[in-house]
């Protein structure tokens, strides 16, 4: 694994590589899940080092945040994410069965979900899509299905 981002055209040659090996901001230790959101900012999971980087097209680093822990607003087994249309910022941890939502600043607005197979409970989740709808689609790994949920407006702070 090359622990970098490869930017390839349609063609599959490879335009350009962002990243190495590393812990530092920029630098990546496998970055798993990546979204783009309709300002062309790049969210990239950087799973083991337990935070979001956030980078924009040409891939110059623009924010990150997170880190390991075992309470909300941190990460244990970060996987799918997505931004909804209002720029919050939502992630899939599989570790704690639950998809975290934080701000374009990566503070902690809340959580859904826990672990369990009833409806919007989840065991491992591994993704997340949005579509332009606010609906949140999660994949729920090992209850095998996914979930659709409906961002209901005024539900969250809405900055």
């Amino acid at each position: 694994m090359a622990h970098q981002i490869t930017v390839i055209n349609p063609a599959g040659q490879v335009l350009r590589t962002h990243g190495t090996r590393g812990t530092s901001p920029g630098e990546f230790n496998f970055p798993t899940f990546i979204w783009i959101d309709k300002n062309g900012l790049v969210y990239i999971v950087d799973s083991m080092n337990y935070r979001i980087q956030v980078l924009n097209l040409q891939g110059k680093l623009v924010s990150f945040f997170g880190e390991a822990g075992d309470a909300s607003g941190y990460f244990a087994r970060p996987k799918g994410i997505a931004t909804d249309s209002h720029g919050n910022i939502y992630v899939v941890d599989a570790l704690f069965h639950t998809v975290q939502i934080f701000n374009r600043e990566g503070q902690f607005l809340s959580n859904f979900g826990e672990q369990g197979r009833e409806p919007g409970q989840f065991w491992l989740p591994a993704g997340i899509y949005i579509d332009d709808q606010d609906r949140i689609y999660v994949a729920d790994s090992y209850n095998s299905r996914i979930q659709i949920f409906q961002l209901v407006p005024g539900g969250m702070d809405e900055n």
